[in-house]
């Protein structure tokens, strides 16, 4: 990893970059609200699968991960047609469509995927079957790939990029907008990641380089009104670009590297989320930005708004915190667990029991009953497959040119086993970097 600073060397080892994420405490990637699916809660959790939740009921469905992947690394999870039958799942180990509501998946026609590893899924909001993915992965090169066939046939855009594709943002107001971030630049796509244009690394000034460099998300109200981050240490800038990412102005500096940004319907609210200095929040569309007291226990990320309520949701990882998944309704000052533990899965993914998904899911760890599920020896850390290669979106901080190629994890066999509980005392990398991560707050306010 070149040029890493030593704050995304800190994101990293806390949003998963150990082979624990695919072998021991579950993780929250990504939260998800199809609009196809009536407004569902979707919860993608690596070395779990799929939780859903229909508006108005309390208990989460599960899709277990198994049945979606061959081996460990569940990243993303996307209905991208107009019934939310057909969906795109990016995982390590490459790209997987289910054409039956998840019941069934297999690779694309013509598989591009099959060496590499696919993170970042984007539908096209309002475009049936269309959508976009980037990749990273090491040793090959990276692009950006797009489908107009849900998913059976993709076209690259041509990018061949030594490096991987960091960050990938589809603007609200124009989902035709695309903003890439990648090791060595970044890049718009105005027709939907059809073509792309190089833009600025931020001001010129700074002399910023592509893998300290990443996109936050855009203004709900202005595609061209795009938010990025300078990841560096011991402060991070936040820059704001009012043309599509042509100049850049910086916002405000932090004491810790910004993760995850969220927009309130209004559009005059936001929220940015960092791992040690909790939430920072904006009640004038971005442009200035003031703390707010994060739960004591919890560190948030992954911040998402509800479509149909409003509410900011988030989840919490990297620390023993109350609930798992959580709500709030006040702009990240209160919050209600939406899920508080595996204990709340109520029922498994309605298939044929003949159904691929039905028969894998039948044989994994009963998430509900067993809260080791997905665990390995305490003594076989060293040798758990993909230890030396972190998993993909999570820790967008880092340069992850060092991702392994999917073939690294072909012969990987789930562990399968329930033998180390899964909540206990933290590890101690997780006690150093608390006390570092004190420090870092401590230096940003003196």
């Amino acid at each position: 990893m070149r040029n890493l600073s030593a704050a995304s060397v800190l994101v990293w080892m806390l949003m998963g970059g150990s082979a624990t994420a695919h072998f021991g405490q579950p993780l929250v990637k990504e939260v998800r609200f199809p609009v196809s699916r009536g407004g569902e809660a979707w919860l993608v959790i690596d070395n779990v699968g799929l939780l859903a939740r229909a508006p108005g009921q309390t208990g989460w469905r599960w899709l277990c991960d198994e049945a979606m992947t061959p081996v460990p690394g569940l990243d993303s999870v996307a209905p991208i047609d107009a019934e939310g039958r057909r969906w795109l799942a990016g995982a390590r180990s490459g790209l997987f469509i289910t054409a039956d509501d998840g019941c069934a998946f297999t690779r694309p026609v013509d598989d591009p995927f099959a060496e590499h590893v696919v993170p970042l899924v984007s539908p096209a909001p309002g475009s049936a079957n269309e959508a976009i993915v980037g990749t990273q992965t090491l040793g090959r090169p990276n692009d950006v790939f797009r489908t107009t066939d849900g998913g059976l046939t993709w076209s690259a855009a041509g990018l061949a990029l030594d490096g991987r594709v960091r960050t990938l943002v589809r603007a609200t107001a124009d989902p035709r907008v695309v903003y890439v971030g990648h090791t060595h630049g970044a890049l718009r796509s105005d027709d939907g990641g059809l073509t792309f244009t190089p833009v600025a690394l931020g001001p010129p000034e700074l002399a910023i380089e592509g893998e300290s460099f990443r996109f936050l998300g855009t203004h709900p109200a202005d595609a061209r009104d795009v938010f990025a981050a300078i990841d560096a240490f011991p402060d991070s800038t936040v820059l704001r670009s009012t043309d599509g990412g042509l100049t850049w102005a910086e916002v405000t500096r932090l004491g810790d590297v910004p993760e995850t940004l969220a927009f309130l319907p209004d559009g005059r609210g936001a929220i940015l989320s960092t791992p040690f200095d909790g939430l920072h929040r904006s009640r004038d569309g971005g442009a200035t930005w003031a703390r707010v007291p994060s739960p004591a226990t919890a560190v948030l990320g992954c911040l998402t708004v509800e479509p149909a309520t409003g509410r900011l949701w988030a989840c919490a990882r990297g620390v023993s915190a109350d609930w798992r998944v959580g709500s709030s309704g006040d702009e990240g000052e209160t919050w209600l667990s939406e899920l508080g533990g595996f204990g709340e899965i109520t029922a498994r993914w309605a298939c044929p029991a003949e159904s691929p998904t039905a028969m894998a899911c039948a044989q994994a760890c009963d998430r509900s009953a067993d809260a080791s599920c997905g665990q390995v020896p305490a003594d076989a850390g060293a040798s758990a497959p993909d230890a030396a290669a972190p998993s993909g979106a999570r820790d967008a901080a880092v340069d992850h040119d060092a991702i392994a190629t999917p073939e690294a994890d072909r012969g990987a066999s789930r562990s399968g086993g329930c033998t180390v509980p899964l909540e206990g005392a933290p590890a101690p990398w997780l006690l150093l970097i608390g006390a570092i991560g004190g420090w870092v707050r401590r230096r940003s306010r003196s």
